[in-house]
């Protein structure tokens, strides 16, 4: 569940109840962390020396006071409808929600005021940013920030360059789900919870250490007297980038020799220019200097113009190289007579950007950039595409080329921004191509020389390009359509991906639909993670029957790899296979493959098989018997776990499960031989094993039940004191086999014998809200089912699975808020309530007759009931991870805060309840 950080110490469970208000110095404790002083004060006029929670909580609230800028009492009071009706004031209603269910800290965002709401988002908002990337915003005339708060962040729109509205919604399912403005939620709540704005973090590209005399001193120049190639760095601005390029450019190790020519514009940096003229006059470059500032377009045609045979590559002045990029990008240049121009990968360079295209891709990865450069050589190595445009960035330009076309445009490109595109537009229309080399990268931190005026040039330099090349936007929409760098661009993302988590890692195979199957992988998941193990997920793709994906799940630190998709597993086997054998995992946890076409499923369990790690496969249903999991038929009831004639029946009744492989022998021999071959199976109860037992196997069974973490921080210590009528809940997900045809036949019995007993389902049901039986929707997160059974207030949780469930953590929820569970007598519900002598377990022949379910809770001594279950929220085995898994003590490393590692010599332990 999940809670505010700052969490109330000592308050009464009973006041969450409902049933209670809470004391003065609760209700002090509560509110504290959400009255703002300084607003509470300043907004409602009152002395600097007054206590603005005592104040608010006497007076203020009744009298409309402001608690702060995002609270509005009168739409939240409306809102609730009556739920803790007793609880006043609002805030204090909201205070004691939100420490049950955090999500609704994002709930009562919708109902901020604009005004308030402005102030609260005016410091976290870039106007120019927001007016330079969204031209139409100047066109409608609306202000920025108004048309973000409106319009913008509904349409995924980013309000600045460090905060990604579209990730913040993705990342945070409670801001997602009660559909408020990301910004809004992160500068009220976000920024103090420590949420991230963006899929990388807040750290930006910055510029290698300023080379030292040391090192400058060590740079000799190659005697080069037949070079080809001239390297043009035009300068204006920027000493550390400046002279970071250049000793970039003089450390790479190429073959083809080379000729530095530095074109110094006038730059108004003292400094740099002086540190120029020193560093030419040892030899290391060729120095052009303008005695007056000339643009950045003639100096580089001055540069050009040096060695009128020689070809050319064009550099910014901050960009970083490495390697031996001269030499790949001249591979690509002379690959053929047409070729025009070569531009490498890199951040920051429009359709050539990586990880994503036509982005400034700012922010730093975890890999540095040299060793980018070099992932780039070995997993693209030779490879290159057709391009409309070069960029100038780093674009190698062969003097062919120039000779047939002529040199840059310095009339209508004096101030840069265009001139590469115009260049490259007229090789394209003599015949030439202009190529990407898909395995080089280099570096762009982008506009530093001509940061005061980028705007403004490259807005004259689009027009000047239109103007001269209608055309060329329609190419580049056309290539931004077709996306031909999106293999190699997805290729280098799993050569990141590989490198990071290689031998540090361990990979879930989960379904796509939640459930108690991913409460348990995310309780696991999180335990190894603090124990330096990082966990990715092999996840089998929603309404798909052989596609997966590769998920970070529980990582310690997320990389950007927006490049990966998904992959086929009939058609992708060998490149899944190749993946995980890079990753070397320390171990694979199947978990589910439910709803996978059998031919899917079996080729899956082949690459696991070879994948070279230990397998571990968790009984979460039975699956390995039944392809529909559940031994549920397609009328919804209970087969008794026959085999022969009558399974191959029911599943020829559902096609869907018919065309996920139909042939129930064939189905559990694809089971048996995987099971075969993992090294542990692991049952979470013992009525699980004695099924688990009937399959032929090696390797060991395992009994584990799940670890839970969680703890509820509400707990019912005594019945509700109405008798009547006897309200029962349902929590969960409620389809057949969870017995939502039993929960609607008791609830239509109870109405027609006018019994006092009235059925509630905290969830949903395969009804879908058309049965006598009334639901509330999803809930989120188990804080949001204990808040509507703390609104409820039921004095029983029933349920009704007519099938063996291998677990129940619904059971678990009712067992940890103290609410009598009422299940029937089969499977691990009956065996976990039997063990611990709490709950009601009623004969599994009830569940055909219902009358009798009913008669029999209309006998039952709700007080004895309840007393039974004082101490189930505490009981179960405490083990370890390490335990749990059999991992050796080398298994389990921490990574330190230096980037190394540490062994972890506390074992981190579970509650298994």
């Amino acid at each position: 569940m999940d809670l505010p950080t700052n969490e109330v110490r000592g308050l009464r469970t009973e006041i969450v109840t409902g049933r209670e208000l809470p004391s003065r110095d609760e209700s002090e404790l509560l509110l504290s962390e959400y009255v703002r002083p300084d607003v509470y004060l300043s907004e409602n006029g009152l002395e600097e020396t007054a206590d603005a929670v005592r104040h608010y909580l006497d007076t203020g609230w009744s009298t409309g006071c402001l608690p702060n800028l995002w609270f509005n009492a009168v739409a939240y009071e409306t809102d609730l409808a009556g739920a803790l009706a007793n609880v006043s004031p609002p805030l204090l209603r909201f205070a004691i929600r939100a420490r049950v269910d955090a999500s609704e800290r994002a709930r009562v965002l919708k109902f901020t005021s604009d005004r308030h709401a402005r102030k609260l988002l005016r410091p976290f908002f870039d106007r120019e940013y927001y007016r330079d990337r969204y031209r139409d915003v100047v066109g409608q005339r609306m202000d920025p920030l108004l048309h973000y708060m409106r319009i913008g962040w509904r349409e995924g729109r980013d309000p600045s360059a460090w905060f990604s509205t579209r990730f913040y919604r993705q990342a945070y399912r409670d801001v997602r789900d009660a559909q408020v403005n990301p910004l809004l939620h992160y500068a009220v709540f976000g920024q103090g919870e420590g949420r991230r704005t963006n899929a990388l973090g807040a750290e930006t590209i910055q510029t290698p250490e300023l080379p030292s005399k040391e090192d400058w001193e060590r740079i000799f120049r190659r005697n080069a007297p037949h070079h080809r190639l001239d390297v043009v760095v035009p300068v204006y601005r920027g000493y550390r980038d400046t002279l970071a390029c250049i000793y970039s450019v003089l450390t790479s190790a190429n073959r083809t020799d080379f000729n530095l020519i530095v074109v110094n514009d006038a730059s108004p940096e003292p400094e740099l220019a002086e540190a120029l003229r020193e560093l030419a006059g040892r030899g290391l470059f060729d120095l052009i200097e303008n005695e007056q500032n000339e643009g950045f377009v003639r100096s580089v045609t001055k540069g050009m113009l040096s060695n009128p045979d020689n070809d050319i590559v064009l550099l910014n002045s901050d960009a970083v190289v490495s390697g031996n990029w001269i030499d790949r990008l001249r591979y690509h240049a002379k690959s053929g007579r047409a070729v025009a121009t070569v531009t490498p990968f890199s951040n920051n360079a429009t359709i050539c950007s990586y990880p994503l295209a036509n982005s400034n891709n700012s922010y730093r990865l975890e890999i540095a950039s040299s060793e980018l450069d070099k992932l780039c050589k070995q997993t693209n190595r030779g490879k290159s595409i057709r391009i409309p445009v070069g960029v100038g960035f780093c674009m190698w330009i062969n003097r062919d080329a120039i000779d047939r076309v002529g040199l840059f445009d310095t009339e209508n490109f004096a101030r840069g921004y265009g001139e590469e595109v115009d260049f490259c537009m007229r090789c394209v229309k003599a015949g030439l191509h202009n190529l990407q080399a898909l395995d080089v990268f280099v570096q762009h931190t982008g506009e530093v020389s001509f940061q005061k005026t980028a705007i403004a040039n490259r807005r004259a330099g689009e027009r000047a390009v239109d103007l001269k090349h209608p055309e060329f936007q329609g190419r580049v929409r056309r290539f931004v359509d077709v996306d031909p760098s999106r293999e190699a661009r997805e290729a280098l993302d799993w050569s990141r991906f590989a490198r990071h988590f290689r031998g540090r890692c361990a990979v879930f195979v989960l379904h796509d639909m939640g459930g108690g199957i991913e409460t348990n992988a995310r309780d696991l998941a999180d335990a190894l993670s603090r124990q330096g193990i990082d966990v990715l997920a092999l996840r089998i793709v929603r309404e798909s029957i052989a596609t997966v994906r590769f998920e970070q799940y529980s990582v310690a630190r997320e990389i950007f790899c927006p490049n990966i998709g998904e992959l086929s597993v009939l058609q992708g086997e060998q490149q899944i296979l190749d993946i995980l054998k890079a990753l070397k995992p320390k171990f694979v946890h199947v978990h589910s493959v439910a709803r996978m076409h059998i031919r899917a499923v079996d080729r899956l369990f082949a690459v696991l098989r070879n994948c070279g790690a230990n397998l571990y496969y968790t009984w979460h249903d039975y699956t390995p018997f039944c392809p529909r999991n559940s031994f549920v038929d397609a009328e919804g009831q209970y087969c008794n776990e026959e085999v022969g004639e009558r399974c191959v029946s029911c599943i020829r009744q559902r096609p869907a499960v018919s065309e996920a492989g139909g042939d129930p022998a064939r189905w559990r021999r694809v089971f048996e031989r995987f099971l075969g071959s993992v090294h542990t199976q692991i049952l979470p109860n013992p009525d699980v094993a004695s099924r688990a037992e009937l399959l032929p196997r090696t390797g060991q069974l395992r009994v584990r039940p799940h670890p839970e973490t969680g703890r509820a921080m509400v707990r019912f210590t005594e019945p509700p004191h109405d008798r009547t009528p006897i309200r029962i809940a349902t929590v969960g997900a409620i389809g057949p086999h969870k017995g939502s045809d039993v929960l609607m036949a008791l609830a239509r019995d109870a109405r027609l014998r006018s019994l006092p007993i009235e059925y509630l389902v905290i969830g949903y049901t395969d009804y879908r809200g058309q049965g006598p039986v009334a639901e509330t929707g999803e809930y989120g997160s188990d804080g949001g089912a204990i808040l509507r059974l703390m609104e409820y207030r039921p004095h029983f949780a029933l349920l009704p699975s007519i099938c063996p469930e291998t677990y129940g953590y619904a059971l678990s929820l009712a067992l940890q808020v103290g609410l009598p569970p009422i299940v029937f007598d089969i499977g691990a519900l009956a065996q976990r309530l039997t063990s611990i002598g709490a709950g009601i377990v009623l004969p599994y022949e009830y569940s055909v007759d219902t009358q009798k379910i009913n008669d029999h809770i209309l006998q039952l001594d709700i007080a004895e009931t309840w007393s039974k279950m004082t101490g189930t929220a505490t009981r179960g085995d405490t083990v370890s991870i390490s335990d749990y898994y059999g991992l050796q003590d080398d298994d389990t490393d921490a990574p330190d805060g230096a980037g190394g590692a540490r062994r972890v010599r506390k074992r981190h332990r579970l509650q298994a309840t």
